[in-house]
């Protein structure tokens, strides 16, 4: 079974500081934090405090004349909030994973956004002027609420990534210096920040190869012939004869190996949705059974964007509802390019539907070239004049001999 939300990512912070503090005529000594974060990313981003732990100290160190202050840890800082977001976009239509397109955030970024607080306990030392004595009292105190503290660090979907963010403490130091509620003067920022964003194994694949899936789509009524071909045995009329020629495709989407699309009775369900294009070609055949130069080949989006959890694809090829004994002698292809909506971590892939048709027979081929790279993929959408398969030696359009398959006109209930 799949998970309703199930975790993609999981981000570890580690944040480093140190500043020297000054308050006028009275104390002067240093600050220091050390900070770490991890959360489990889901889905939809984690969002305000969502499975995210964090342990963290706040220690600041001032003497004056007479007195030691020293803040030690209290107990277990705490995420008041946690907001994340990544931009990136592939070049493919549609096919994004913007989480709002309309964010001014860097495009091939993912960005943290985090608010903590530190409740420390206090220990004040004083001496005694007269017989030079320390005495010490100890109590809590809760620091003030940080600032959000926000980066935007390189993000292209991989296993694993790793940011240095010196710079960006830096300039976040200074700018908090400046804003600090109370008249204290800092210097000498120092600090860093580490992530390490680590992607589950995302893969993406064709499945249930060979199988009729007919059963799981609106022509599940009709009567199969083979896995590619059924018919409308209940025909009361001409008119409602119909043959169909098909070819099968399931595409299945798997988290570190767990499947996410249920192939069930119904309608494929799952927790994502697909994102499908394709292009048709055609091509005239001579005498001898070969096909000559292409025709077509416009992309359409097939299949994307929220309500689309169709997983299966049956698409139509050649002879169209006709009957077997009528069939033209024709040649199609079809390219497909297929990803998860608003997900394409988990990888595009480029299959081929290849279908020869003559009067009473036809030869399906798949051509599967598995995950192909993004940079591919654009390499393939901006292809022209001919399939991408076919300019780059995968041998299409397959010359020469064919498996035909046999295609029977049936009988009918009707007179």
């Amino acid at each position: 079974m799949s998970d309703d939300n199930p975790i993609l990512w999981n981000m570890k912070f580690q944040w480093n500081q140190t500043m020297d503090v000054e308050m006028v005529e009275r104390f002067s000594g240093n600050t220091s934090m050390n900070f770490s974060v991890e959360t489990d990313i889901d889905r939809d981003l984690a969002k305000e405090n969502d499975s995210v732990t964090a342990s963290g100290s706040l220690e600041v160190s001032a003497s004056e004349p007479h007195s030691t202050v020293r803040y030690v840890p209290g107990g277990e800082a705490s995420v008041k909030s946690m907001t994340l977001s990544r931009r990136f976009d592939t070049g493919l239509p549609e096919l994004t994973g913007d989480d709002d397109p309309s964010s001014s955030q860097p495009p091939g970024s993912f960005q943290a956004t985090t608010e903590f607080h530190v409740q420390s306990g206090v220990t004040t030392t004083l001496v005694n002027p007269e017989t030079g004595q320390p005495v010490s009292y100890s109590g809590s105190c809760e620091m003030p609420e940080l600032n959000m503290i926000q980066f935007d660090f390189p993000y292209k979907p991989g296993v694993q990534q790793t940011h240095d963010g010196e710079k960006d403490v830096q300039d976040y130091l200074t700018k908090a210096a400046a804003e600090f509620p109370v008249p204290l003067l800092f210097s000498n920022p120092k600090g860093s920040v580490q992530y390490t964003l680590q992607q589950k194994n995302l893969d993406i694949r064709l499945d249930k190869k060979g199988v009729d899936l007919i059963p799981y789509t609106s022509y599940k009524g009709n009567t199969a012939l083979s896995p590619n071909l059924c018919y409308y045995a209940k025909a009361a009329s001409p008119e409602e004869e119909s043959y169909f020629l098909h070819g099968n495709f399931f595409v299945q989407v798997t988290v570190d190996g767990k499947e996410q699309v249920q192939l069930g009775s119904g309608v494929p369900d799952g927790p994502f949705h697909i994102w499908r294009i394709g292009r048709n070609w055609s091509a005239p055949v001579d005498a001898s059974g070969n096909p000559g130069a292409f025709v077509g080949g416009d992309w359409f989006m097939d299949n994307t964007g929220p309500g689309n959890t169709d997983w299966v694809d049956v698409p139509g090829a050649g002879g169209g509802k006709s009957r077997p004994s009528t069939w033209l002698t024709s040649y199609t292809l079809v390219e497909f390019l297929v990803s998860v909506d608003k997900y394409p971590e988990f990888g595009i892939l480029y299959f081929v539907h290849i279908v020869d048709t003559k009067p009473g027979a036809y030869f399906i081929r798949v051509l599967d070239f598995g995950k192909i790279s993004p940079d591919l993929a654009k390499t393939i959408y901006g292809t022209s004049g001919q399939p991408y398969c076919a300019s780059n030696g995968a041998g299409v359009p397959f010359p020469g001999p064919k498996d035909w398959v046999s295609a029977k006109d049936q009988p009918t209930s009707y007179k």
